[in-house]
């Protein structure tokens, strides 16, 4: 339904939250009109349109993707990120949030790899031998590996939400 009666737009967002207690709107919606501008997202309401808490303290808008996050290009992140530092500097408490963000805010090396590679270190001191400490480090690869296709499986037979 989303694909045919909303062509170009993906059901993921990134979320834009902002102090409203002494920010220029005005700044708000040049940050908003630029970021509509990025690949891979679709548009941007203006900051007026956007949701109010009830104190009125902060505010929350929505910025609509064009497809699912993970497609979204990395540097769209970055570049996000390089725009909220600029209006931070001009004084507007502004934060991000989403897949989008999170994926652009990673550094090149996966915290499951640094894991991993303290372990084998630990264990080849502590055991003495290669064959010693690989055979933990294999059986608990292969059990994740077993429970990521179980639960794989599991997806494709009972109805689960994204």
């Amino acid at each position: 339904m989303l694909k045919s009666d909303f062509a170009g737009r993906s059901p993921e967002t990134i979320d834009v939250v902002w102090q409203t207690r002494g920010a220029d709107t005005a700044k708000v919606d040049a940050f908003l009109a630029k970021a509509a501008t990025l690949e891979g997202i679709a548009g941007a309401p203006k900051a007026a349109e956007a949701g109010i808490s009830p104190d009125g303290a902060i505010a929350i808008t929505h910025l609509q993707l064009t497809e699912r996050a993970p497609n979204v290009p990395k540097a769209t992140g970055k570049e996000l990120l390089d725009m909220r530092d600029q209006i931070r500097a001009q004084g507007t408490k502004l934060e991000l949030g989403g897949e989008v963000i999170q994926t652009a805010q990673q550094g090149p090396i996966s915290s499951e790899a640094v894991g991993l590679t303290i372990a084998a270190i630990i264990l080849l001191i502590s055991l003495g031998t290669v064959v010693a400490a690989g055979l933990p480090l294999l059986l608990a690869l292969f059990g994740l590996g077993i429970a990521t296709a179980l639960i794989g499986l599991l997806a494709a037979v009972i109805h689960t939400p994204d």
